[in-house]
């Protein structure tokens, strides 16, 4: 159903809606309708709701979660705001305009965004290693010279050597191909 009907991996549904679905629905062990007979307790953390459902005559408990084992909304929400440059104010705002009124807390949604900062460095770091390479090998190929230079940073700061270094490393010709590169 979800391939023929193009329903995607996730739908927004009302929070009347599917708790109306949770109630209604038998118990899974004997049959019985709840009847408004069994006992419920939800658990509410950042964007996941889990509904325990005790059925009052064969005493039998089930879980309904809104999210699957693999996926936790509060960390794809807090990847989306990452990945859209928006700041979590701004997030918040866009999921309060489509009716998402619970959120993660401040502290749960920076805590999940850290999650894909190491993987977003070292893509960083991979990029501008390999545009530095692409770089130098063209100016190789026009017969130019590299010199490899370093430093740190208390030189780099006392020495202005973020001016120097543009000059040896990248002949002051690679601003332009580094973005034709990225």
């Amino acid at each position: 159903m979800v391939q023929k009907g193009k329903l995607g991996s996730t739908i927004l549904v009302n929070t009347d809606v599917y708790l109306d679905l949770i109630l209604e629905k038998p118990c899974s062990q004997c049959g019985n309708y709840h009847n408004g007979n069994a006992k419920y307790k939800i658990n509410v953390t950042g964007l996941s709701h889990v509904i325990t459902v005790r059925c009052s005559i064969c005493k039998y408990e089930e879980n309904f979660g809104n999210e699957s084992k693999e996926m936790d909304f509060s960390v794809c929400m807090a990847g989306a705001g990452l990945v859209g440059g928006l700041n979590r104010e701004e997030l918040r705002t866009t999921l309060a305009m489509l009716g998402i009124t619970h959120q993660s807390s401040h502290t749960k949604y920076f805590e999940n965004q850290e999650l894909y900062f190491k993987h977003l460095i070292c893509s960083a770091e991979v990029s501008a290693e390999n545009a530095l390479r692409a770089a130098c090998e063209k100016l190789r190929d026009q017969g130019k010279y590299i010199l490899e230079v370093g430093f740190d940073c208390s030189w780099s700061h006392v020495r202005e050597a973020s001016q120097a270094s543009g000059e040896i490393i990248y002949n002051g010709e690679l601003e332009g191909m580094i973005k034709k590169l990225i």
